[in-house]
């Protein structure tokens, strides 16, 4: 539920506003991280969709405490392989993410070119 409300606002706030920084390193480097960033996002908002039509046909249960019913009950067999989908998607999301925050690092301790720091506002 969280989700719902701050992958949208993420990016509304990426789409109206925030300063454009200058280029960073090599024309590459400025390609690499591009491509990342074009890569996240949509991971981010499959992974969302792919777990609420998951829920939308087996439905889901917080221990027991609380629970929705399948909207489309019956789709056994497509629910099975979307989960398999959501679960390889939210590995390469955590592969990408992970890879981006450590090249963060490695600009900030090795390069020390100031781009963690333009990211954090400082």
């Amino acid at each position: 539920p969280a989700r719902v409300c701050v992958v949208p606002a993420r990016f509304l706030c990426r789409l109206l506003g925030g300063p454009v920084l200058p280029p960073v390193g090599s024309d590459v480097l400025q390609k690499a991280a591009s491509a990342t960033h074009h890569l996240l996002y949509p991971l981010i908002v499959v992974l969302i969709l792919l777990g609420f039509v998951i829920v939308a046909l087996r439905g889901w249960s917080l221990i027991g405490l609380f629970k929705i019913t399948p909207i489309m009950p019956g789709y056994h067999a497509l629910s099975s392989t979307l989960i398999g989908v959501h679960k390889w998607t939210a590995h390469v999301l955590m592969a990408v993410a992970l890879g981006h925050a450590l090249v963060a690092l490695y600009h900030h301790r090795v390069l020390k070119d100031g781009v963690l720091r333009r990211m954090t506002g400082d």
